[in-house]
């Protein structure tokens, strides 16, 4: 039964609630009432609902009914801006004409996350916000974050509690994994077959072979080394044990090695020492070798000298010796 009170329309039921209700003062529509939930169905020519409005659960359906869901929203201009596909499950922003957005806002209205169609760009953080991008496991830890105030990329437990290891493996076109950082272990792997091996812990690099680039073109200044045979006389090699890598505090390891200091190096040598912003010094032992093929080159010419005066010494006391007889 149908009602006009002041303007408004009203719906009543059979026991003479109002079900349905057109407000003219507000201008709206309500559906349902005491105890009955509020439903309004659209039927297309076939007498098929394709749209529906649920009072009980506060869901709208597009579709269904044999029919694909599809809504469109349009601009000013009837351009459709946005769409939402039932039958593909895709959410189209922008389109005939119009850049497509996402904007994300915080409480206070700042626009902390950005999808722009126009330049391929999604931003985080800004107005004043640091971005921070974070995947959360099964487990709600975040194991993957790309912090945008420090500008660092974390891949593993960021949380203060016990958590997974970063993992990152590349591959190539077959699915061989070609990169592969190991946060466990601390172990970097690149190549297959028989990559490069970097073991961060101790600070280990293994790979077969291992060049350095000393194109000539590339170089200017060229001198050749010399004097090189009493500096490296005045080297010492030692063996030693290496204290933990993390603090040169703690306890050296049972692991015995040999090589130089570079402290002491670096008084005759100081062109293959390195020395770090925190003070600590590495060697270069690869460039020691042009040092000792020059110092064998001048150990060899004076053996040699000696050589050629010795002879010319056994070939006097010969004279003599011829002489005497």
């Amino acid at each position: 039964m149908a009602r006009t009170i002041n303007g408004d329309i009203q719906i009543k039921d059979d026991s003479g609630q109002t079900v349905h209700r057109l407000d003219a003062e507000t201008g709206r529509a309500f559906f349902g009432a005491t105890g009955q939930d509020g439903l309004l169905f659209m039927n297309n020519r076939d007498g098929r609902s394709t749209v529906r409005m649920h009072g009980s659960t506060g869901n709208v359906n597009v579709g269904g009914n044999g029919q694909d869901g599809d809504l469109l929203i349009e601009n000013a201009e009837g351009q459709r801006t946005i769409r939402l596909q039932g039958r593909h499950g895709s959410a189209d922003l922008g389109s005939n004409g119009t850049d497509g957005r996402l904007f994300l806002k915080d409480r206070n209205g700042d626009n902390i996350v950005r999808l722009t169609s126009s330049d391929g760009h999604a931003n985080f953080g800004g107005e004043g916000k640091n971005g921070d991008l974070r995947l959360i496991n099964g487990s709600n830890r975040s194991t993957i974050r790309l912090n945008g105030k420090d500008a660092s990329a974390t891949l593993g437990n960021t949380g203060p509690a016990a958590g997974p290891a970063g993992d990152l493996t590349v591959t190539n076109e077959v699915g061989e994994p070609t990169i592969q950082l190991d946060g466990g272990f601390g172990e970097s792997l690149l190549g297959s077959g028989v990559p490069i091996q970097m073991v961060g812990e101790f600070g280990i690099i293994t790979a077969n072979l291992i060049f350095e680039s000393s194109d000539s073109r590339r170089k200017d200044n060229i001198t050749s080394l010399s004097k090189t045979l009493n500096k490296v006389l005045a080297m010492r090699g030692v063996s030693y044990k290496r204290k933990h890598a993390r603090s040169l505090k703690k306890q050296s390891n049972d692991s015995l090695e040999i090589g130089f200091l570079a402290q002491e190096v670096e008084s005759v040598f100081p062109e293959v020492v390195f020395t770090d912003t925190e003070g600590n010094k590495s060697l270069s032992y690869s460039r020691l070798t042009p040092v000792l093929v020059e110092a064998i080159k001048e150990q060899q010419a004076l053996i040699q000298e000696q050589a050629s005066a010795l002879k010319g010494m056994m070939a006097k006391i010969t004279k003599l010796e011829t002489a005497m007889a």
